[in-house]
């Protein structure tokens, strides 16, 4: 389980609900402050 922080123009972190979204956001492992992204 990877997890996705999605920078937008108000930086809020978004789900993300498929790989192709996960490819332009920042990836980790950590579940910090970042929304779950199924890869």
């Amino acid at each position: 389980m990877n997890y996705c922080r999605i920078a937008n123009s108000l930086l809020i972190n978004i789900r993300s609900t498929t790989h192709e979204t996960c490819i332009h956001s920042h990836c980790s492992e950590k579940e910090d402050d970042i929304s779950e992204c199924r890869t």
